[in-house]
């Protein structure tokens, strides 16, 4: 008796399609899109989605930190701060103790958070969000000062 657990295909041949198919809605990843206000401050868009790139409504918690470099530890707070957009989320929890700039946000009901970075003078920074025990994703912010 041949069996075949949740998702794998009965015909036993296993493609890319087949498997996004499968685990589409059980593997949700995180995309990062980054804005430059041109006034000292950098928004980034973090968005929910499953492995077809599909948005995914719901509520999500992600760590979320600001950093100097790209995969770098948290900033000290020393050049930049971290907040959220408003009506795009919330932060629940300092995880930095006021010293670090590292939070855990919750998501609105779309799956989508949108975090604002605040810079003392124009420079690149690093967005980092993480969803659950899940691959880190980043995204580089240029900031510029304006006029």
């Amino acid at each position: 008796m041949a069996y075949n657990a949740p998702g794998i295909p009965s015909d036993g041949a296993v493609t890319a399609a087949k498997l996004a198919g499968a685990v589409q809605g059980v593997i949700p990843n995180i995309t990062l899109a980054p804005t430059d206000n041109a006034n000292g401050t950098g928004d980034v868009l973090i968005t929910v989605k499953d492995a077809a790139g599909n948005a995914l409504a719901g509520y999500y918690l992600l760590t979320v930190w600001l950093a100097d470099n790209a995969f770098g530890s948290a900033d000290n707070g020393e050049w930049g701060t971290l907040g959220s957009v408003a009506q795009s989320g919330i932060e629940i929890q300092d995880l930095g103790a006021g010293t670090w700039e590292i939070g855990l946000w919750l998501t609105k009901a779309d799956g989508t958070l949108t975090i604002r970075a605040t810079v003392d003078a124009a420079r690149t920074v690093y967005i980092h969000a993480c969803l659950g025990n899940g691959p880190v994703a980043q995204a580089d912010v240029p900031i510029t000062m304006g006029e």
